[in-house]
C-alpha cells in the first residue's frame, strides 16, 4: 500500500482507546443503542426526503502526519488542504430506503503541487448512497469503470468519507438532550476500523437538527498475503465534532471535526519485515452552497 493511500484512509476514520470496544459488536448491520431518550416532547427521528430534492456541499479537508520506520522518524510533507464539491440528489424513496446519487463537481489542493492536476480530475466522478428511512448507511460506491488506477484509490477513501456523512438515528422517539450510540464496521484500502459513533442531540424543531459527536474506532489486526504481505498491527486515535441538517436529506449538510488517529503496520518484502507507524491530525469542514 502506498503511503499517500494510507494518509487518505486515515483522514477518512478517528479513533479512540478511551472508550472500550468489542470487535464483535461490530459483526453485521449497524447497531443503534439508545441511552438517554431526551426531554418531552419527543419524536421520531424519520427521513422524509421527496425524489428529485438536490443540495450542494462543499468539504475542506486539512490534515498533518508524522511516520515512523522501525522507530526511526521519516521526514513527511504536510499534505495541503483538500476541498471538494459535492452535488447531492435523491433519486427514490421507498417505505425502507434512500437512494441517492452524488458528483464531485470540483476539486482542489492548496497551494500549486503535481498532485493537483490528478485532484482536479476526479471532478465529473459521481456515485450512490443508499440508507435505511431511519439514516443508517446500506450500500454506496463510485462509479470507476474506465478510471485511471491510482484515483480509483483515492476516491474509494472519499467514498469512505460522504458514509461518515451519513448519520443513524434511533427508530423510537426522542427528543433534545437524547444520546446514542452507533457500531458499526468501516473499511478502507484493506484496512478495516472497528466503530463507535456517541451522538448528543442538542437541538431539534421537528425537522432541523444539530448533533454533537465522539467517534472511536480500533483497527482490526489483519494479515494480507501476496508478494507483498501487510499486516495491520493495530490502530487508535480521538474525534468529535459537530453536525447539522434536516430529516429531508439522509447526510449532515454542515459541521467541523477534529481529531487525531494512528496505525501500526509491518510491511514484507523479499523476506525482509519492516514496522511503519503513521500517525495524522484532520480537521474537516462541511458547509451547504449559498
Amino acid at each position: 500500500m502506498a503511503t499517500a493511500a494510507l494518509l487518505l484512509i486515515l483522514t477518512a476514520c478517528g479513533s479512540d482507546d478511551a472508550l472500550a470496544i468489542d470487535i464483535e459488536d461490530c459483526e453485521g448491520p449497524p447497531q443503534v443503542t439508545v441511552n438517554d431518550s431526551g426531554a418531552e416532547p419527543r419524536e421520531l427521528m424519520e427521513l422524509s426526503p421527496t425524489a428529485g430534492h438536490s443540495a450542494g456541499l462543499d468539504v475542506a479537508i486539512t490534515t498533518g502526519v508524522s511516520a515512523r520506520r522501525d522507530g526511526e522518524d521519516v521526514p513527511l510533507e504536510a499534505p495541503p488542504t483538500m476541498r471538494f464539491g459535492i452535488e447531492l440528489v435523491i433519486e427514490n424513496v421507498t417505505d425502507d430506503e434512500i437512494e441517492m446519487s452524488f458528483v464531485y463537481d470540483d476539486a482542489e489542493l492548496g497551494g500549486d503541487l503535481p498532485m493537483d492536476d490528478m485532484l482536479e480530475s476526479i471532478t465529473g466522478t459521481s456515485g450512490f448512497i443508499t440508507t435505511t428511512r431511519s439514516g443508517a448507511f446500506v450500500d454506496g460506491g463510485f462509479m470507476t469503470e474506465e478510471m485511471d488506477p491510482l484515483l480509483v484509490s483515492m476516491v474509494e477513501q472519499l467514498d469512505q468519507q460522504m458514509v461518515d456523512m451519513t448519520v443513524p438515528f434511533p427508530e423510537e422517539p426522542v427528543g433534545v438532550g437524547a444520546e446514542w450510540q452507533v457500531v458499526s464496521s468501516v473499511d478502507g484500502g484493506g484496512v478495516t476500523f472497528c466503530n463507535k459513533a456517541s451522538y448528543v442531540l442538542t437541538d431539534f424543531d421537528g425537522d432541523a437538527y444539530q448533533l454533537d459527536t465522539e467517534i472511536t474506532q480500533q483497527a482490526i489486526p489483519t494479515t494480507q498475503g501476496s508478494d507483498t504481505g501487510i499486516d495491520v498491527v493495530g490502530g487508535s486515535g480521538s474525534f468529535t465534532g459537530q453536525s447539522a441538517g434536516t430529516l429531508s436529506l439522509p447526510i449532515a449538510v454542515s459541521g467541523t471535526s477534529n481529531g487525531t488517529t494512528s496505525v501500526e503496520m509491518k510491511l514484507g518484502y523479499d523476506e525482509t519485515e519492516t514496522t511503519h507507524e503513521y500517525e495524522t491530525a484532520v480537521e474537516m469542514e462541511i458547509a451547504p452552497r449559498s
